[in-house]
């Protein structure tokens, strides 16, 4: 980033510093000197003094931003260009000599992705003005981030840029009891302390990572010392403003699990991913530690999510013996933490088959994949520790590689549809086993597993019942394989009556399967 000064003729009583052409999707800042009578007036200027800038782009698009105090006289606006081009500006504030004053700078085209944001309810993205790019997360957490060892610090980022990390988190804040300062009371940042943390996270920017910014260490943290609603309304305003222009995300509070061991943190690692979530290392009294085993794991992670359509994979529940995300009909991620026999049903294509080894990050393909019926069947290459089973097209994935599909959030969020196929359901209804049944003398009810697996050992049931002509709605009849149901006296009111009997069972896997069954009703 250049800087270079512009005498503007709006300014002529303003002492202001601005931007050369920066490129876009990078900080261009508009230093602002107080005059000496306005510092005069204004002792604590973090407090007292308010600026904002106005931004007009290119496109006619408008963006508001605060300024930050920066220590002594210096206030400073730090903005991103979206599009190139003049870009123009105004100040407003409640000092009369700086309010109302104009300015511009001119921002150049560049090849950066955009900034990152939700693209939707799973899966990230870095968008500018027409493209979405897909974003794979992957995290390391430094807590103590704007005053840990800077040697230190240098290694570990390095080191995390090379083994494809995409994300580090910090805490603003010092660490409770830390003599480390940021902020030495409520009122007073220390501008020291935060040009040192704007260093760090523009080296982190520069390597392709981004930074994950937590306000506090918790809650208690924070109302402690900012006490009022308006100190802490302050230090957001000014973090915000300090940081909304370089590449971050915000987290309020965080309070870090403890450290696990190496199968244990790979463990959590890939059922996280099977819950489609993405991962960030998190470390509680460990120091940081630039060759780490986790990270390793983490490395191999990357490796295989990055070969996939990660930004289309949602979990999958058609499975038995493992934990599943896919993009049906093209691509099944299957995490086998206990190895042994492993069930999949796949949409009937031709498909490649491998084990992907989490230790080693190595893969085994299976040679004749045991698929038939639009059903996998097969076990790991050994059973020594957990794997990860690939079924993919992976000739129809490359033929996809341009296309990168995202709902919108606004749209509605797409939850499991529940199997209602009796074909495909794994289990009958057993009982009640005579037509009609009666009101007053409610019936046994049982549920009956017909397919044995690992998934439909352990079943979760319940029992629905509704008389579509008594405009109702359903009622809970009874839940469990096996009991007497409740009928209520009020779910119908002229006899016989037609009952619809629901039966909905959830694997263990959190598979949902459903079947109905019409019953007359007597009274």
């Amino acid at each position: 980033m250049r800087v270079v000064v512009l005498l503007l003729s709006a300014l002529p009583a303003l002492a202001q510093t601005i931007c050369g052409p920066t490129p876009t999707y990078s900080p261009c800042e508009i230093a602002i000197e107080l005059s000496s009578a306005e510092a005069a007036a204004n002792p604590n200027p973090y407090v007292s003094v308010q600026i904002d800038a106005e931004f007009r782009s290119p496109r006619y698009r408008t963006f508001k931003l605060p300024a930050y105090w920066d220590g002594g006289r210096r206030f400073v606006v730090r903005v991103a260009p979206t599009d190139a081009g003049q870009w123009l500006f105004r100040l407003s504030s409640n000092l009369p000599d700086i309010d109302g004053k104009e300015g511009q700078f001119e921002a150049t085209d560049s090849k950066a992705p955009g900034f990152l944001k939700p693209a939707n309810v799973h899966h990230w993205a870095l968008v500018d003005d027409i493209v979405k790019t897909p974003h794979l997360w992957m995290g390391d957490t430094l807590p103590e981030l704007p005053f840990m060892d800077r040697g230190l610090f240098d290694k570990i980022v390095d080191a995390r840029a090379a083994e494809k990390f995409t994300h580090i988190r910090g805490i603003v804040l010092q660490r409770p009891g830390s003599a480390a300062e940021i902020f030495t009371a409520a009122d007073k940042p220390n501008p020291g302390a935060f040009q040192e943390l704007d260093s760090r996270v523009l080296s982190m920017n520069r390597k392709g990572i981004v930074a994950d910014l937590t306000l506090a260490y918790d809650g208690a943290q924070l109302t402690k010392l900012f006490p009022t609603p308006n100190d802490r309304a302050r230090y957001a305003r000014y973090v915000a403003a300090r940081y909304a222009g370089l590449q971050v995300t915000w987290q309020l509070v965080d309070r870090f699990e403890d450290s696990l061991g190496s199968d244990a943190f790979r463990h959590a690692l890939w059922n996280a991913t099977m819950d489609g979530q993405y991962p960030t290392m998190t470390r509680s009294k460990a120091a940081p530690d630039p060759d780490s085993p986790a990270a390793r794991q983490m490395g191999y992670w990357f490796d295989l999510m990055s070969a996939s359509r990660h930004w289309e994979l949602e979990p999958y529940f058609d499975v038995d013996g493992g934990r599943a995300i896919a993009l049906e009909g093209v691509e099944y991620l299957v995490y086998v933490e206990k190895p042994g026999p492993v069930e999949v049903l796949v949409e009937q294509h031709g498909y490649d088959v491998a084990w992907f080894n989490t230790l080693t990050g190595e893969w085994t393909k299976e040679k004749k994949p045991g698929i038939k019926n639009g059903r996998y069947s097969g076990k790991p290459p050994d059973d020594t520790h957990d794997w990860v089973l690939r079924i993919s097209r992976e000739g129809h994935k490359q033929s996809m590689l341009r296309s990168y599909k995202f709902d919108s959030r606004e749209t509605p969020i797409g939850m499991q549809e529940i199997e209602q196929n009796p074909q495909k359901t794994p289990f009958e209804i057993a009982q009640p086993a005579t037509d009609p049944i009666s009101a007053s003398k409610p019936p046994q009810y049982a549920a009956k597993v017909t397919r044995d697996t690992r998934a439909t050992r352990q079943m979760m049931w319940l029992w629905t019942g509704e008389v579509a002509d008594e405009h109702q709605g359903f009622r809970v009849l009874g839940s469990g394989a096996e009991g007497t149901f409740h009928i209520p006296q009020d779910l119908a009111t002229s006899y016989p009556a037609m009952l619809a009997l629901r039966l909905y069972g959830m694997n263990a896997n959190g598979k949902v399967y459903s079947l109905i069954r019409i019953y007359n009703l007597a009274r």
